[in-house]
């Protein structure tokens, strides 16, 4: 061989056992368990394999030889054509695919799930599935055992793929059916089959299925006893007794088990002392029912006292005396077998019994005690202490429960049958009998005894001899045993009971017979007295009795309790068998006065009258009886007499003697007919035949059918017997119809048996040349003529009493046919049947349970021979179509007539299979079909019968009919064209089968939300006759159990017929097309009902679907044929195709992506993606309607775009353009398509966030599609655009919404998702609806959160959708129908309940002003009165804090609230989710927010994301990585100060506190660095700051706990600066805590001013005031830093007004001090020496200060302009809760009102910016220069211009103003600047001089010009300033770049542009912007409000403005 070529392989098939990746050229890659077909081999061992892997598709590759092992297979065909079959068992392989996939579940269960006791089931049975796996590779089992071990791992594979939740596999004989090699019907049985055997096997397993287990195979049982060891003391030789004893009937059911022991306790013969076991035989679960117990009984054998003194010598025979019982539960070995896995050892108590009287009985007593115990074990019974009891150690057993009878414990244990097992029976049949048992034994049992003393004092001791004598009085040897185990005995000596007259033995003995001796046979009882005296005899004869066993007629004596004569003989020789045989032996003889007359008065032997002994016997025999009846039928030839009598007699007897002696009877039954001269008996000769075939049915006797079987086939020998029997049972049957009596129920029922006598008995007349004539043949035809037609006419017949006989006919008639066939062809037979059926009267004149027996009857014709032969099949399947087509009509048995239905076509799919059954299927369906789909729709509720007539299609001119009341429509709704789309909505509604006008009121509702099909429409429009259908029963499929046999049924015929027969059943002959199409239709809706089918039936649903595919193929072209014209155009079939085929497409079953890899490739394999090809048949139909498509617009807009969100991305190709064709066809007809676009936001909407569909594939496809072809439209290309990008925005929310929504880990991105669907729809006015919903789900989601503010904030939302009227509001929101004004109201007080917990009382005080205008114009005053308390309470609140009542004091406490808490949050990296990939967000806490905290909430939310610090530099490869990073860190808040602050002197702290941190969108974060060289005596001479100014798009706090940042400046404070900051600061911190003292002068307070004071003024870490003078205040700073001068001057003024707060702290201290004696007066006047210098230091007089500062500085008022340029504009101004004293939103000024905002005037909207006219100070001349003025780049928005303070604005945060002025700074008064990183120019800090007018400052400008900015195209007009002169260059600091410093990020969530807004509506706006379209819109002019804002308000108008006009200011440009 040449190992150096290519070269056939040897060996076709393998499997991988390792993985196998190379880059080789060429090569397979390989996973491990992949199998692989190997094509071709080279080079040796270490060589190459060239095949393909059978698992996936990859192509033909090489592979090493090492990795694969070869397996056995058959190859069929050659080269690249051929197959390989591997020949490894199924089950084999089947597990070897299975446990990988159980493998991938179970891990993908325990990750979601954690561990469970169901994973830990299954990794039991995986274990145990492998070990049994490898014992069938092994090969080592038999034929059997492998049979059983496959269906064992089928039931734990099943098992186990339900627990997991995977597919059930149908199995057949324990192996997986080809669904192609089966029909439907007998598929969905397997399945079922399987359901139910889950639903029945225990899932617990305890052992291996191979191990033998107590089970109910068989209901037979066996104990298996082995003997151990005794530990019993007793001194004597003693034998034990083992049975078992029935507690419920207080007897013992078995024979005894004896065991000889020595007096050591060891068996008597050694040889069997490991041997000695005993198997209890034949135990039924009856007998485990009755309480059994295992008895032990011991007795001695020696003297009679074990004891006495007197006897020396051992007796010559030693009696056998009582000495020990012990019991055992049955029921406890049961339940240790459960645990065990082979033999339970046990040891069982022996409890001696001090009485003898007692021993016989002592054992129930034993047994009472242990019921009584409950709790405790028979090893636990205990004698009782005060009885003379003693309790050995007992016996020690074995046991074992053995399922099975005697031949299978053989097979199973042959080891324990060849160490001599002794078999103990029962005493009695086993409850089956079985035909070949052959018993005659008699249990004789000894009761007890009655005897005199004899005039003797002590009482007697009495030993009985039992021995058996037979005919002839002779010995009969070896017949008699008292226990199992030991040798047969001649006779058997009873127990001796000491000293007892009335002893009770109580022991049975087995005495078995040789039958030829049984009759005549007796037995002889000799009592004999045993002494204990040694002076005397040992035992001395008393007398005798005896009993006949059997009578002269060898009759058994009954079965009964017998009290036996004594007769007196003291000589054993004299008992002589002739002389007392004919001697009564009973004591009833003796006084029955029948029985006296025989009794001789001189009898030989003297009766002892008051002596008597009781005993009782039981025959178990199967050739003896105990009734002379028997023998008078077997032996009628000599009693001729008396023949009817015991015929009669016969028919009384009990069945078990009658089997005994079936075959002898029957014989006899059998000559009588054929004698002759005996016809006046035949008849009762018939009926005892019929009495004894019907004893054969009962189950007790079922073992004797095949006796009878053997009776026909080798002993019935009657040739001419045939005659009589069809002549009596014909004639039996007239006579009944009659009304004669003649038992023809009873014959009937043994129809079958009495057939085989008939047909046995005319094949030996055939045979027998004798007998054979023509004569015969003719007289046997005109029989066989006459017995049907009798059959015929008793089914006619009307009469009620002959209705169990007519059952008992249609029941048995079927089990004959097999005979008949013998002796007539299947063609006779069925022109027989079908003659018999064919006499039953119409089905509405029988009984029900008739009309079922028929039924049944031809359902098992259907299963007989006659329907697989041709011949006979062509007459009855008509026959059994009619009757079935007759109960589907008629609605009855349709579970019987459903499963019927499935066995037809059940054979005609095997038939096919072998011939063509073309004419047969044509049949069926031509005959079925129709009413099956009537049938189907019926059962599910859809129609009812009968009640539909044809309609011709519907033209347009009756669509105008249909809808006359559209003008009134419109009218009520007030807009047409949601007329238009409710009309068009409900249209494929109509109801086409009747001619009937529709009534308008269904035309015209307005569809019904609750209830909606898969097109949109209402379920009772959309439903084919339900507006019309006639009241009547209507079924559930579920009640009755048929949704799934008749499902199967339509299935398999839909995959039967081909071409031919659809062509047939679609030309309906009965009803119209129209009507029948659509009634297919609808039924075709019932065959893909997802709740069907069980959830595992993947492979029953992949069938019908197929089947169900190419059915709707032939009904697509029909209705292309019939239903497409403009003439015969019908929307309403057209309607349900489409919505069938959508349900087709989007049904579970067909959703691949669930599958797994193997299993999916599997399905497509075998049937394609179906999906794919329907959705290209919907593509062709939908192209084919032309005009007709605007028929379904929006009806068919829901579910198609169902269709399209199915992952599959050829069918989204070709379903996606399905929605251009929509817009192309709505905009010729309407204009636009606003129709479609609505109903695709709605249904999107639905579709994503409820039922999880849709991807971001289907997004970027569904956009790339659309797109296109809207681009080559010119009339769509515009507005088609704007919707593309409009519904992929939508798409881009939702899919983020559903994304986080569920779960406490993602609430936070759950409220941002619900935060961006918001916008969005809020955007669409015609979405309130959809509007309101995502309000309230956000409001929820901030309730649970308990994110009070922001809840009440989303609230407001609805509420400002809301007006003060009285028009009902409809339900929505959790509130009921109600008015409009009081729906608004509980809003109110639910904001306000949110406002006040969340502790924003401000908020809730224009709600509260509002609420009270309301009530005072509706005079509630009481509401008036609550409303103004909760207003004054929030007012309180606000000045005094939160009051507690603490324990323990008497007055609340009020505790001030605290400050929120601010947050920048950063994510970077490509991980995380769009809306938050790289942007910086500002998250505000409350109070109790820690950095920690939020920390960890981020952690738990994105657990692979890293935490960064703030400092931490952020680079590119951080954005663009694949790794997670959040950067984290607080900032403070930068408020736009109140000009009502700056002007009111008396605003309390708290207030000024409150707006210090809320409604702000300016943050900044300072970081400190050092300038060049750190002067280590000065550190402020270098120490500069870095500032990042951040602006969030809306205020804080909004609708949401954060908000993106849009903008974020970097600025660098030069030192000066800083200084400038620090001291500002302090300044602060100094107000704020002298504030605090003057309000609350407690110790606490004092202390922390004393520590403030104290460091400011000591400053003994930085060297305080005088460090900024050795810094900043000399000259040589002043030379090198010239532009630094203002900012030198301004630090100055600043000192200067901290040394003045320092003074009055001073003072404030020094008060304090005289008034409360703090002890602080050295400190004190030591900090005022300090100041003292600081004063003269900075040039300072030292004055007392009487007053503190309460105002803002004239500095501070610069702060105010200066931040006031921070702010972010807007185009309409969202009016925040104004001042305490404000107004309310939307009302003028009350007399309420404290004062008077923004909030509460009313009027047109007006211009803010022009100042008030002042005089400009000499020194502001120079203060501003517009030369300096310059804007950013290109692509920014300019500075937002200062607007002029007015002392009622309230404009924070806002982006826009109508008319404002600019101002600019000059290079001297300008802070020092850093570009940012995108280069823009440096920021400008704006300083404007100020003079004080009447304790009021107001802003000194001069020469200022207004531009007139209204948005953004205003400002973009703006020349550009002129460059700013150059400067010097600074180091540049780290920066942070989070976006622009003027242009907007890309902004997830933009802001909710107003609905109807007042100042700028843009009409035709920019595109939306799009994820696909770099679309940025800037957010200087054209900016919207934030999200509160829905409305437009109001702003108020300006003090008197300046004479300067709009051309003064433009003018100035």
């Amino acid at each position: 061989m040449d190992d150096g070529v290519w070269r056939p392989a040897k060996d076709n098939y393998g499997v991988a056992i390792c993985s196998f990746k190379s880059k080789v050229q060429k090569s397979l890659s390989l996973t491990v368990g992949e199998t692989v077909h190997i094509l071709e081999e080279y080079g040796g061992s270490n060589g190459w394999f060239y095949g393909k892997s059978t698992n996936r598709k990859t192509g033909w590759g090489i592979f090493p030889k090492s990795f694969i092992h070869i397996k056995d297979c058959i190859t069929e065909g050659k080269g690249r054509y051929q197959t390989v079959i591997p020949k490894e068992d199924h089950m084999v392989r089947e597990l070897t695919f299975g446990l990988r996939e159980w493998f991938q579940s179970w891990k993908t269960k325990y990750l979601s799930q954690g561990w469970n006791q169901m994973l830990e089931d299954v990794e039991r049975t995986m274990a145990e599935l492998a070990m049994l796996r490898g014992r069938l590779i092994k090969d080592t089992l038999s034929v059997e055992q492998a049979s059983n071990l496959r269906e064992e791992i089928a039931t734990l594979v099943d098992w186990g793929n339900g627990q997991l939740g995977m597919d059930l596999i149908p199995r057949k004989n324990g192996k997986e059916i080809n669904p192609d090699e089966c029909s439907v019907i007998e598929l969905h049985r397997v399945h079922s089959q399987g359901v139910e055997k889950l639903r029945t096997k225990s899932t617990k397993r305890t052992r291996l299925p191979t191990q033998s287990c107590y089970t109910d195979e068989g209901n037979i049982y066996n104990l298996l006893v082995h003997f151990r060891s005794s530990q019993c003391n007793i001194g004597d030789d003693s034998v034990v007794y083992l049975s078992l004893f029935s507690a419920k009937d207080d007897k013992f059911i078995s024979e005894q088990y004896e065991i000889k022991l020595n007096k050591t306790g060891f068996p008597v013969d050694l040889e069997k002392s490991d041997n000695l076991n005993a198997l209890f035989t034949d135990l039924s679960q009856e007998d485990f029912h009755r309480n059994l117990f295992l008895v032990v009984r011991i007795y001695r054998y020696g003297r009679m006292l074990q004891d006495h003194k007197e006897h020396k010598k051992p007796p010559s025979s030693p009696y056998r005396r009582p000495w020990g019982v012990g019991v055992f539960s049955v029921r406890e070995i049961q339940d240790q077998m459960d645990m065990v896995d082979d033999q339970y050892e046990c040891n069982i108590k022996v409890v001696s019994c001090a009485d003898d009287s007692t021993f016989s009985e002592y054992h129930e007593t034993l047994i009472r005690r242990y019921n009584a115990a409950q709790f405790g074990s028979s090893s636990q019974l205990k004698a009782s202490v005060t009885s003379p009891e003693k309790t050995s150690l007992g016996l020690h057993l074995a046991v074992k429960i053995i399922t099975g009878d005697l031949k299978k414990c053989q097979t199973e244990h042959p080891v324990l049958f060849n160490k001599g097992l002794a078999v103990i029976q029962k005493m009695d049949f086993s409850d089956v009998i079985n035909p070949g048992e052959v018993r005659n034994d008699v249990y004789l049992e000894l009761h007890e005894g009655d005897f005199d003393r004899d005039g003797k004092k002590a009482q007697k001791n009495v030993e009985v001899k039992i021995t058996v004598l037979d005919r002839e009085g002779r010995r009969i040897p070896k017949c008699i045993s008292y226990g199992c185990g030991e040798d047969l005995q001649d006779t058997f000596r009873s127990a001796v009971l000491y000293h007892s007259n009335g002893p009770k033995w109580a022991e049975t003995v087995r005495i078995s017979i040789p039958m030829e001796k049984f009759p005549g046979s007796s037995a002889l009882f000799e009592i004999s007295h045993c002494s204990t005296k040694s002076s005397k005899a040992e035992k001395k004869l008393c007398g005798f009795a005896f009993m006949r066993l059997t009578d002269d007629e060898d009759i058994v004596i009954k079965d009964a309790y017998h009290t036996l004569c004594i007769y007196k003989c003291e000589d054993p020789s004299k008992i002589k068998y002739e002389k007392y045989k004919t001697m009564p032996f009973l004591v009833d003889d003796f006084g029955d006065p029948r029985q006296s007359v025989f009794i001789t008065k001189s009898l030989p032997y003297t009766r002892s009258a008051r002596e008597t002994i009781q005993v009782s016997t039981k025959l178990t025999s199967t050739k003896f009886t105990q009734t002379s009846e028997l023998l008078g039928v077997l032996k009628w030839r000599d009693c001729m007499s008396d023949l009817e009598r015991n015929l009669d007699k016969l028919m009384n007897l009990q069945g078990g003697e009658i089997m005994k002696f079936l075959s002898d009877i029957l014989d006899a039954l059998f000559e009588m007919l054929q004698a002759g001269s005996q016809t006046q008996y035949y008849t009762k000769v018939f009926h005892a035949l019929i009495f004894i075939l019907n004893l054969l049915l009962d189950s007790r006797f079922e073992n004797f059918v095949p006796v009878l079987d053997s009776y026909l086939r080798e002993t019935f020998t009657s040739p001419l017997v045939h005659t009589h029997l069809m002549s009596l049972f014909s004639d039996g049957i007239l006579r009944a119809v009659k009304g004669e009596t003649f038992p023809v129920a009873m014959s009937l029922k043994v129809l079958a048996p009495l057939v085989r006598f008939i047909v046995r008995s005319r094949e030996l007349e055939t045979l027998n040349p004798m007998c054979r004539n023509s004569k015969s043949e003719h007289d046997y035809q005109v029989q066989i003529s006459q017995l049907f037609d009798s059959f015929g006419r008793l089914l006619a017949s009307k009469d009620q009493k002959l209705k169990i006989s007519q059952m008992a006919l249609l029941s048995n008639m079927r089990k004959s046919f097999e005979t008949f066939v013998v002796i007539m062809t299947k063609k006779q037979l069925a022109d027989y049947v079908k003659a018999v059926i064919s006499k039953l009267p119409p089905q509405r004149e029988i009984s029900e349970d008739v009309a079922r027996n028929k039924m049944e009857f031809i359902r098992e014709i259907v299963n007989s021979d006659l329907f697989l032969d041709d011949e006979s099949r062509s007459v009855m399947l008509p026959l059994c179509l009619s009757h079935v087509r007759q109960c589907l009509h008629q609605k009855q048995f349709l579970q019987l007539v459903t499963s019927t239905l499935g066995d037809i076509l059940d054979k005609l799919f095997t038939l096919k299979q072998e011939k063509d059954m073309s004419d047969d299927i044509e049949m069926f369906a031509k005959y079925m079909f129709p009413v099956m789909v009537d049938t189907t729709l019926t059962l599910s509720e859809k129609v009812v019968p009968h009640s539909f007539c044809a309609t011709p299609a519907i033209s347009p001119q009756q669509e105008t009919q249909d809808f006359d009341c559209e003008d009134e429509e419109v009218q009520k709704k007030g807009n047409k064209r949601q007329v238009d789309r409710d009309r068009r909505r409900t249209l494929t509604g109509i109801n086409f089968f009747t001619s009937k006008p529709r009534p308008p009121s269904i035309s015209m509702q307005t569809p019904t939300h609750s209830l909606k099909t898969i097109d949109s429409t209402p379920v009772k429009s959309l439903e084919i006759g339900e507006i019309f259908k006639k009241k009547a029963p209507t079924f559930s499929m579920e009640d009755l159990g048929l949704s799934g046999e008749m499902i199967s049924c339509m299935a398999e015929l839909l995959r039967l017929m081909d071409h031919r027969q659809y062509n047939v059943i679609l030309k309906p002959t009965q009803v119209p097309l129209k009507e029948f199409l659509g009634k297919v239709l609808l039924t075709f809706r019932e065959l893909i009902k997802e709740d069907l089918f069980p959830p595992g039936w993947t492979v029953m649903r992949m069938v019908i679907n197929n089947a169900l595919f190419t059915a709707i193929e032939y009904l697509s072209s029909v209705l292309s044929e019939h239903f497409l014209k403009k003439d015969q155009f019908d929307m309403q079939l057209w309607s349900h195709y489409f919505n069938l085929a959508v349900a087709f497409i989007t049904q579970p079953s067909l959703q691949l992506e669930r599958y797994s890899e193997a299993k999916k490739r599997k399905i497509i394999d075998r049937y394609q993606d179906m999906r794919i090809l329907m959705g290209q048949q919907i593509q062709n139909l939908w192209e084919n309607l032309g005009a007709n498509r605007r028929h379904f617009i929006p009806s068919l807009i829901g579910p198609f775009l169902k269709v399209t969100l199915v992952p599959e991305e050829e069918l989204r190709k070709a379903t996606i353009p399905i929605f251009f064709d929509m817009m192309e066809s709505e905009m010729k007809t309407c204009g636009n398509f606003q129709l479609v676009e609505n109903e695709m936001i709605e249904k999107l909407d639905e579709y994503i966030t409820t039922e999880n569909l849709g991807d971001t594939d289907y997004m970027a496809l569904f956009s790339t599609i659309l797109l296109d072809k809207v681009e080559k439209e010119p009339e769509l290309k515009e507005n088609g655009r704007q919707f593309v990008l409009s519904v992929t925005n939508l798409l881009e929310r939702l899919l983020d919404y559903r994304q986080v929504c569920g779960g406490e880990d993602h609430k936070s991105s759950h409220m941002k998702c619900t935060f961006n669907i918001l916008n969005f729809y809020k955007d669409n006015t015609n979405k309130e609806e959809m509007y309101i919903r995502y309000i309230k789900k956000l409001y929820d989601l901030h309730l649970t959160a308990q994110n009070y503010v922001e809840a009440g904030l989303t609230l407001k939302l609805y509420a400002q959708l809301l007006q003060w009227r009285d028009t009902m509001r409809k339900e929505e929101l959790d509130y009921p129908n109600q008015p409009e004004w009081e729906r608004k109201e509980r809003v109110y007080l639910q904001i306000m309940d949110c406002f006040d917990k969340g502790k924003v009382w401000e908020y809730g005080i224009p709600l509260c002003k509002e609420l009270a205008e309301v009530y005072e114009k509706k005079f509630d005053y009481r509401k008036l009165s609550n409303v103004l308390e909760r207003q004054a309470r929030f007012f309180s609140n606000i000045l005094d804090g939160v009051k507690v009542q603490e324990e323990g004091q008497d007055r609340p406490v009020f505790y001030p609230r605290q400050e929120p808490t601010y947050f920048r949050v950063a994510y970077y990296g490509q991980l995380f989710p769009l809306f938050v990939r790289n942007k910086v967000f500002i998250y505000r806490g409350d109070e109790c927010l820690k950095l920690q905290d939020i920390i960890n909430q981020l952690k738990q939310e994105y657990p692979m994301a890293t935490i960064l610090q703030f400092t931490n530099t952020i680079d590119e490869d951080k954005k663009q990585g694949e790794a997670q990073y959040i950067q984290i860190g607080s900032v403070k808040p930068r408020p736009e100060d109140k000009p009502e602050f700056v002007y009111n002197t008396n605003v309390a702290p708290e207030i000024k506190n409150f707006y210090a941190v809320n409604d702000v969108s300016t943050f900044q974060f300072d970081r400190s660095f050092h300038r060049g060289e750190k002067d280590p005596n000065n550190e402020f001479k270098t120490l500069c700051t870095e500032r990042m100014v951040m602006h969030t798009n809306y205020c804080f706090p909004g609708i949401l706990q954060w908000y993106e940042v849009i903008r974020t400046e970097h600025v660098t404070l030069s030192p000066v600066c800083t200084a400038n900051e620090a001291v500002k600061s302090a300044c602060k911190e100094l107000q704020k805590e002298i504030d605090k003292t003057k309000k609350d002068s407690s110790i606490d307070a004092i202390k922390s001013l004393s520590m403030k004071l104290n460091g400011m003024i000591s400053a003994s870490v930085q060297g305080g005031i005088p460090k900024y003078q050795e810094a900043f205040f000399t000259p040589e700073y002043e030379r090198l830093h010239p532009e630094e001068r203002d900012r030198i001057r301004e630090l100055k003024e600043l000192l200067n007004e901290q040394v003045k707060l320092l003074d009055a702290g001073l003072h404030l201290m020094k008060t304090m001090d005289r008034v409360h004696g703090t002890g602080l007066s050295d400190m004190l006047r030591s900090l005022s020496e300090i100041l003292k210098e600081i004063k003269e230091s900075l040039g300072m007089q030292s004055s007392s200060v009487h007053r503190t500062s309460s105002h803002l500085s004239m500095t501070s008022v610069r702060e105010v302009n200066r931040r006031s340029d921070s702010g972010v504009d807007s185009m309409l101004v969202e009016m925040r809760p104004g001042t305490p004293g404000s107004g309310s939103l939307h009302s003028s000024s009350s007399n309420r009102s404290s004062g008077y905002s923004a909030d509460a005037v009313s009027g047109d909207l007006v211009d803010l910016s022009e100042p008030e006219p002042v005089s400009a100070p000499e020194n502001f001349t120079n203060l501003l220069d517009l030369s300096q003025l310059k804007g950013v780049n290109s692509n920014s928005k300019p500075k937002r211009p200062l607007s002029l303070i007015h002392p009622f604005r309230s404009d924070r945060g806002h982006k826009d103003r109508s008319k404002s002025v600019w101002y600019g700074s000059g290079s001297t008064n300008s802070m020092l600047l850093e570009k940012s990183k995108f280069g823009s120019e440096p920021d400008i800090t704006h300083r404007t001089s100020y003079k004080h007018q009447e304790h009021h400052v107001f802003p000194v400008i001069s020469n200022i010009p207004v531009l007139p900015v209204k948005h953004q195209l205003a400002e973009e007009a703006i020349p550009e300033k002129p460059e700013p002169p150059p400067k010097k260059k600074q180091p540049k600091p780290t920066q942070e770049l989070v976006g622009s410093s003027s242009s907007a990020s890309s902004n997830p969530v933009p802001p909710l542009p107003p609905r109807k807004p007042s100042l700028v509506r843009q009409t035709n706006g920019h595109p939306r912007a799009s994820v696909f379209e770099n679309v940025v819109s800037s957010r200087s002019g054209d900016a919207p409000p934030p999200i509160p804002q829905r409305t437009s308000v109001r702003v108020p108008k300006p003090v008197p403005r300046s004479t300067v006009t709009r051309q003064d200011e433009n003018s100035q440009l």
